[in-house]
């Protein structure tokens, strides 16, 4: 597969739904794939994998960006999300597409003006969990009429947002989508500098 330079696909999974959106201009295409849910987790991670694998043959991304999902308890629906973390790496892998994880409160408030939604865990590890979705999700959905898509369901929201995010930091220059922590989430040294020297550029993280 010939990735296009500059272009990041950028996902939102949860495990009912994977949001996406795509574009290295001012135009995107985005939409949601349906995911079976935690019922049969072996399904769950095949649809994650069958998502991205057509996503990459359709689009050809040099990059595929996601942001971790943040959990205070350690449950069924964290070990899912910890898995497809996984397994969107190795589709990445697999179609020579460069992975990255971004931090999701640094990206809203790149796009959104705020990171923080609900009220901190007593323990001090983050926040309750589902206490600020309904609120995350309303300035979402706000953002999104503002910038034209409509209403969409939030995960494809996320995905449009980290978009954006990306395009801010420099969508352009290749393995450096960010100023802090290497402009983006992980740095991967021999793919980067087989890329970069592919392409004549520098494979080297900014610090």
């Amino acid at each position: 597969m010939s990735a296009r330079r500059g272009v990041s696909l950028t996902i939102d999974i949860s495990t009912r739904r994977l949001g996406w959106a795509v574009g290295g201009s001012s135009v995107a295409a985005y939409d949601e794939i349906a995911l079976p849910g935690i019922k049969s987790l072996g399904a769950l991670y095949a649809g994650v994998r069958n998502a991205l694998c057509d996503l990459f043959a359709a689009y050809r991304p040099q990059r595929l960006v996601w942001c971790q999902a943040e959990f205070v308890e350690h449950d069924t629906v964290w070990e899912a999300h910890k898995a497809t973390r996984a397994v969107a790496e190795l589709a990445a892998h697999d179609n020579d597409v460069i992975p990255r994880i971004a931090y999701l409160r640094k990206a809203r408030i790149a796009v959104l003006g705020r990171g923080d939604f609900g009220e901190y865990h007593p323990s001090g590890l983050g926040f309750v969990a589902e206490g600020g979705r309904a609120q995350a999700k309303a300035v979402v959905a706000a953002w999104c009429f503002e910038q034209g898509y409509g209403a969409v369901e939030f995960e494809v929201g996320n995905a449009l947002v980290l978009r954006r995010y990306c395009e801010i930091i420099g969508r352009n220059v290749y393995g450096q989508l960010g100023a802090d922590h290497q402009r983006l989430g992980h740095h991967h040294p021999r793919r980067d500098a087989r890329e970069a020297a592919r392409q004549g550029g520098d494979s080297r993280p900014l610090r």
